[in-house]
């Protein structure tokens, strides 16, 4: 008799708690194994380059016109006026 077979023959409460117990130690595997792959991918990064990866966003092209910004806010008061209202 195989194992499988053996596994076949006990009551379904026993093959459920066998499957619980192999999920569990196969995760803690898998999640031991990644781990330590992204530890040695992060140890790779020199940290001078990530600082002169990061930029922040720029602005360029885009114009914006103070009078253009006053109208908006100003749309925007009156729209939460009549809602606040209502």
């Amino acid at each position: 008799m195989n194992i499988l077979e053996k596994v076949r023959a006990l009551p379904e409460s026993k093959r459920k708690i066998i499957f619980w117990v192999l999920l569990i130690i196969f995760s803690i595997l898998f999640l031991f194994f990644w781990v330590r792959r992204a530890k040695k991918i992060l140890e790779q990064f020199e940290k001078e380059e990530i600082g002169s990866q990061i930029t922040p966003p720029s602005f360029e092209g885009i114009e914006f016109s103070e009078v253009e910004i006053k109208e908006s806010l100003k749309e925007l008061e009156e729209l939460i006026k009549k809602e606040s209202e209502q």
